[in-house]
């Protein structure tokens, strides 16, 4: 509603719609990390491996997101809370025997396939961008229903230089 606020006559309320152009940092001067998995379609059961590189030191931050919306944070978890990687060196995940990722359909999804996706995101300095989750196993567990994750974790990297972190996502599709 424009006009006059009627509680606070100093105040003038007006609707503004307007296009917001990010500034983005000039290339070479931010950090880019490439992203890709073992396989793009997997069967149930099957192993994953998650393969990444970025173009400097920095910290890294995986997420699997599941078809139904929610998250699970794979690095750091409780086995590997470090996170640091150097620039121009190839990483897999999981590193090593400890920790194996299967391709699982969550328990109450019925459909044939399923879309599901793994996002990276990458900062300078290590980060406290996310939220408190629920530890299951190894890895901390975001329910899509009960919390706002996502938009906790968008408002964070927008409080940081453009510069200063980037992301990437690789999809995979999982059939029965």
């Amino acid at each position: 509603k424009e006009g006059w606020d009627e509680k606070d006559r100093n105040l003038y309320r007006v609707k503004l719609k307007a296009l917001i152009k990010p500034v983005y940092p000039e290339k070479g001067e931010g950090i880019s990390v490439k992203l890709s998995l073992s396989k793009t379609e997997l069967k149930e059961g099957e192993e994953v491996k998650i393969f990444y590189q970025a173009s400097s030191d920095c910290y890294v931050y995986i997420f699997s997101v599941a078809a139904d919306g929610s998250v699970t944070l794979l690095l750091p978890n409780s086995i590997n809370a470090d996170n640091r990687v150097k620039a121009g060196k190839s990483y897999q995940f999981p590193s090593d025997e400890k920790i194996k990722l299967q391709a699982q359909f969550l328990p109450e999804y019925k459909e044939k396939a399923a879309e599901e996706k793994i996002k990276i995101i990458a900062t300078r300095q290590k980060e406290d961008i996310i939220p408190l989750g629920f530890q299951q196993g190894f890895f901390k567990v975001y329910d899509a229903k009960s919390t706002g994750m996502i938009s906790d974790l968008v408002k964070r990297l927008n409080q940081l230089e453009p510069a200063d972190w980037t992301e990437a996502t690789a999809a995979y599709v999982l059939k029965r």
